[in-house]
């Protein structure tokens, strides 16, 4: 907003989800070293919103569907019991219309568990993604886009590996077109690779 004169409204708000209730002041003021009394007349002060959802119940947890996903899986991503709580949990993406959105969704749920648990594989989590009640058509889209997607990575890594020990270090060119590309067509230059004595022979 070029135009406008005064600065926007900005509206502090903590999410919080811990082992203990939340008990740090709200106003901003008591978080502060007042060392100088002359100071406080210049330091700003405010309150800012605190959802603590750390005892609450599932049920108590409301909102929209990616609303209260992500909030109950803030709530038990460090539950030792994460693990069977994750199906029910999924299953509250059946109230998003857009199938892509629900994909989407997936895919950041994935990532979250695994980085932020750090105990379960992405074999795991698929793994449990068969056990929600979810329609079959979308979670075999996932799994199959997740899969097809994991095996292209690793095809990647190889083939690029494979065509730096032989030729050297790789033009930008064929990076991009290796990144670009199918499974199949990575198999092929895999091939092609055998008996290629210049980088680009590989590529046709």
């Amino acid at each position: 907003h070029p135009k406008t004169k005064k600065l926007p409204t900005i509206l502090p708000l903590v999410l919080y989800h811990g082992y203990n209730k939340w008990k740090i002041p709200q106003e901003f003021n008591a978080l502060l070293a007042q060392n100088d009394d002359y100071l406080k007349e210049y330091t700003p002060n405010f309150q800012y919103l605190l959802h603590d959802f750390s005892f609450m119940s599932n049920e108590e947890i409301r909102g929209k569907a990616i609303l209260r996903l992500t909030l109950q899986l803030f709530k038990h991503i460090k539950d030792p019991a994460l693990a069977d709580k994750l199906p029910q949990i999924i299953n509250l993406l059946q109230e998003v219309s857009s199938k892509q959105t629900a994909l989407e969704i997936l895919e950041i749920l994935l990532r979250y568990v695994v980085k932020g648990t750090k105990r379960f594989s992405e074999q795991d989590m698929t793994k449990i993604f068969t056990q929600t009640s979810m329609e079959d058509n979308i979670m075999k889209t996932f799994i199959d886009d997740y899969i097809e997607q994991g095996l292209k990575q690793g095809s990647n890594k190889v083939l690029i590996i494979q065509l730096t020990h032989r030729f050297g270090s790789l033009p930008k060119w064929a990076e991009e077109k290796i990144h670009n590309a199918d499974i199949k067509t990575l198999e092929k230059w895999s091939l092609q690779l055998l008996s290629a004595s210049e980088l680009d022979e590989v590529f046709h």
